[in-house]
């Protein structure tokens, strides 16, 4: 199966590491394409809108350039905010993809002390008006990666990232209105997993246990790992989705 990957909060394609490379190896003939988000990455000179079917109706123009996933076996997989623009999208566009991996995503329709944690509502609020970029990268790293959160190597990375192409505050802004307003449509049909860590510090999992209940998903849950569960534990979410798929 080919698939496409959405980055969430403040994040661009870069901060998937190798994971895509991992994904494409489950199935050596497959594709793996990732979509930086309006205003990040590859697309920093944008706006992004937070009104989400806008942002979906410009990812998948800029998709249909080089692809067209209708004619073809393709996933779609978001993490965070990037699980919220793949749900919306294939409301919007069923005849897209035939399979749907959200991680660690929320809606409007739960308690927002469930959406956004003490702890990460504090350390959000810290990182927006954080100047310096070692401290920054270093605030994210630990709020939303439990196993991984000490790792030099990681926050080298990730600061080499972010100096190569800095965050926009005002894009992070938009991205956290686009994030609070978005609320799960109800025509969802494609077939989902959705993957949630019990020990996520900044969403707590139950947003993840409702998401998969309403759109009759599998749902499987990490026990240790933080709100990045692809960089705490990329083994286990390729176990999840190979098993899953093999399901079918």
């Amino acid at each position: 199966m080919n698939w496409i990957l959405l980055r969430g909060l403040m994040r661009q394609q870069k901060h998937w590491g190798d994971f895509p490379q991992k994904l494409q190896a489950i199935d050596k003939g497959s594709r793996v394409v990732c979509l930086d988000l309006p205003g990040v990455g590859t697309e920093k000179k944008r706006i992004f809108n937070p009104y989400l079917p806008d942002v979906v109706r410009d990812l998948r123009s800029r998709l249909l350039l080089i692809e067209n996933p209708s004619d073809g076996n393709w996933g779609i997989m978001g993490h965070s905010l990037g699980g919220m623009i793949a749900l919306q999208w294939v409301s919007d566009f069923p005849q897209d993809f035939k399979r749907l991996v959200v991680m660690n995503s929320s809606s409007r329709d739960l308690p927002l002390w469930k959406r956004l944690t003490l702890f990460s509502t504090q350390q959000v609020a810290k990182i927006f008006f954080e100047k310096d970029i070692t401290k920054r990268e270093k605030k994210i790293l630990e709020m939303i990666s439990n196993l991984k959160k000490n790792d030099p190597d990681i926050l080298k990375k990730w600061i080499e990232i972010e100096k190569s192409s800095p965050m926009d505050r005002d894009i992070a802004a938009e991205q956290l209105l686009g994030a609070a307003f978005f609320k799960l449509p109800k025509n969802i049909q494609t077939k989902a997993l959705v993957l949630a860590s019990r020990a996520d510090r900044m969403v707590n999992y139950e947003c993840s246990q409702d998401l998969a209940r309403r759109i009759q998903a599998r749902i499987e849950v990490h026990p240790t790992s933080g709100h990045d569960i692809v960089l705490d534990d990329a083994g286990w979410v390729l176990e999840k989705i190979h098993q899953w798929l093999e399901s079918f």
